[in-house]
């Protein structure tokens, strides 16, 4: 019964590693080889392993998308070919954009049409970039929800067992149920949100047939190691009108975009300072309580009810890091479109100043 415990318990462990794992590991390597007191942790892998353990339980998330038996797997769509496909259905702006350099682009000394079609094509990836992020987070929201599903609905048929031999009360019971029956909701939801955002990723590509059997990445890119600067992006957005004198730098206008280009920044800054803290600080700071609970639990020193609550708390932590990573990587594309319009505005006003 114990070993079967801690099969049940060490689910959000597993979620832990897995969502900081920079090569998906399996999500139970770190408590295989954990140093602190190997004498219990070994003793506790070898009754799990006899039971069935984690190897039964704790599978790696089955992933959507799968290939049936005997199909070929769906080539999976890079962000590199949504981007491309995008361009491909825009022949006009393709041809526009020759002789534009994209990569450091000098706004400011650009012709009014070159201007325009940066501002488009920055737009035009910006929305490439939203939808294809949006549709990689929900596929990997979906795969860490099964994961907790599996775990809660274990727990449920023990606190069932329980039950009837009368070491568990009810109300534990329904809580364990309940637990479940959330859990279930809350894939229910991700399933929606996995076919909807896929969908319409599939639809802004113009995608049919073949085409549109493809499949994505199972996680959202990794964290950069740093943001982008606040000077960086001031001189590309608005600094290099101060050339046009103090007539210029004094205009309501320029005060009001260099304001915008600021405040765009910021919330791009936000977005990954929120997403670096959880992981970390709140999830190493979650995984080394799981630890420690779980040695706990070893010691009997808790019950099983107090490690599956840690249980919860730890998919509640995994579950809002995924969310914070997946609104940075929408602020970062939300980024150029911002500073590119800003810099066309500041070119009108420049013109305007000088006629």
């Amino acid at each position: 019964m114990k070993s079967f415990l801690i099969a049940c318990a060490l689910w959000a462990a597993a979620g832990l590693v897995q969502a900081q794992s920079a090569d998906y590991r399996s999500p139970l390597s770190g408590y295989e080889k954990n140093p602190v007191a190997p004498l219990d942790w070994s003793k506790a892998n070898e009754a799990v392993d006899r039971a069935g353990g984690w190897k039964a339980y704790l599978r790696e998330s089955a992933q959507p998308d799968q290939p049936v038996t005997g199909q070929p797997k769906a080539a999976q769509l890079q962000l590199e070919d949504a981007l491309a496909r995008a361009l491909m259905l825009a022949p006009e702006l393709r041809s526009s954009l020759q002789g534009i350099d994209l990569k450091q682009p000098d706004v400011l000394r650009l012709t009014e049409h070159q201007r325009q079609t940066l501002l488009r094509y920055a737009r035009l990836t910006a929305d490439v970039k939203t939808h294809y992020f949006a549709a990689v987070a929900a596929r990997e929201r979906l795969a860490y929800q099964q994961q907790v599903v599996e775990a809660t609905s274990i727990a449920a048929a023990l606190s069932q067992r329980m039950a009837r031999t009368g070491n568990l009360n009810a109300v534990h019971q329904a809580e364990a149920q309940l637990a479940y029956a959330e859990a279930m909701k809350r894939l229910m939801q991700a399933q929606t949100d996995q076919v909807q955002t896929k969908e319409a990723l599939i639809r802004l590509l113009n995608l049919s047939g073949p085409d549109a059997d493809f499949s994505l990445s199972d996680r959202l890119p990794a964290l950069p190691s740093a943001p982008m600067a606040l000077g960086r992006l001031e001189r590309y957005a608005v600094e290099e009108a101060a050339e046009s004198g103090p007539l210029m730098a004094r205009h309501p206008e320029f005060l009001r975009l260099r304001s915008d280009a600021r405040e765009t920044y910021l919330r791009y800054r936000a977005a990954f300072d929120w997403a670096e803290h959880y992981q970390k600080e709140i999830l190493p700071l979650r995984q080394k309580i799981s630890e420690e609970q779980l040695l706990r639990y070893n010691g009997m020193i808790i019950g099983v009810f107090e490690l599956l609550d840690d249980a919860r708390q730890q998919a509640k932590a995994v579950t809002e890091y995924l969310e914070a990573l997946h609104l940075f990587w929408k602020a970062e594309a939300a980024l150029a479109p911002a500073l590119v319009a800003a810099t066309h505005q500041l070119a009108l006003v420049e013109r305007t100043l000088w006629k």
